[in-house]
């Protein structure tokens, strides 16, 4: 009975959502949730696996095209090694050969962010999450694990609503004195790259409002504070939030490590939190590797 209900909970709000706007990555997202979800309360997966930072497995439409997602997954697996993103992919990834031409341009879509997905879950990386957190879901990401970078979005309640946005990049370093100069370069490059907010939401940026020293992980580190305009999914409106990005070296590693800073009950109503509170957030959940 509770399976049910349920299911039709989520059915009413994907319908509901779908009058209001459509946007392809939010779906997928909340297709993904919803079949592991089903998967676990069927006993076919552990509990563990709904868990962030959560496992890889195969969605429906993956098994039901099983030589096409190869073939998928194959160039994936190759264009990652040349930092190609996900965005790259399902602009250009377009097999001319094989059983993946065969394949619709949604259908084709819809099975690389999932194939990404779980490239990225499993992609060894010189960090981890050692805390639970909820309604995370990949948005993004390119690389290896020498060089690369994540990008995770928040979804809330059956509308399925844009919740505030997760990056961290990581790249090798000898380096591990973190100065203002060097991390303005860090944060430009990876706002070039498309690393803090993907082009769907169309973000707009205003000038860098502060840059200062701070510590985190027991490390000097540079914190960037910046306005992000961007598109909100089911309000149809223009979200005026502020991007907080933290430089730091630790180890043999530089990383970038951003977030947005409205709160997670709502994208418009709430109040702001101040840096410190992300500051002290980031280092319950992430452990930065070795």
């Amino acid at each position: 009975m509770k399976r049910v209900l349920f299911i039709l909970f989520v059915f009413f709000g994907v319908v509901i959502s779908t009058e209001v706007k459509s946007w392809d990555e939010l779906w997928w997202a909340r297709r993904w949730e919803i079949q592991l979800f089903e998967l676990i309360e069927d006993g076919n997966l552990h509990y563990e696996y709904a868990i962030f930072p959560y496992k890889p497995f195969e969605m429906p439409v993956m098994k039901e095209h099983p030589r096409a997602a190869a073939q998928l997954d194959s160039v994936i697996a190759d264009s990652m090694k040349w930092q190609k993103s996900l965005e790259w992919a399902l602009d250009s990834l377009k097999p001319r050969y094989g059983p993946a031409a065969g394949l619709s341009d949604k259908l084709r879509k819809e099975m690389i962010y999932y194939l990404y997905n779980n490239r990225l879950i499993s992609l060894k990386k010189p960090l981890r999450f050692d805390s639970y957190y909820p309604n995370w879901y990949f948005h993004g990401g390119a690389g290896t694990s020498e060089v690369g970078w994540i990008r995770y979005f928040g979804v809330i309640g059956e509308e399925p609503d844009l919740e505030g946005l997760f990056s961290i990049s990581w790249a090798p370093t000898d380096n591990n004195v973190m100065e203002a100069s060097r991390a303005l370069q860090m944060f430009n490059d990876a706002k070039q790259e498309g690393v803090f907010a993907n082009r769907a939401i169309d973000p707009k940026w205003d000038n860098v409002l502060s840059i200062a020293p701070c510590t985190l992980f027991n490390r000097s580190a540079i914190r960037i504070k910046i306005p992000l305009e961007y598109g909100d999914i089911f309000w149809d409106c223009r979200v005026p939030d502020t991007l907080l990005v933290f430089a730091l070296a630790k180890g043999d590693y530089e990383y970038l490590v951003s977030f947005t800073t409205l709160p997670s009950t709502s994208p418009i109503f709430g109040e702001y939190k101040e840096p410190s509170f992300y500051e002290d957030w980031i280092e319950q959940v992430l452990v930065l590797e070795p």
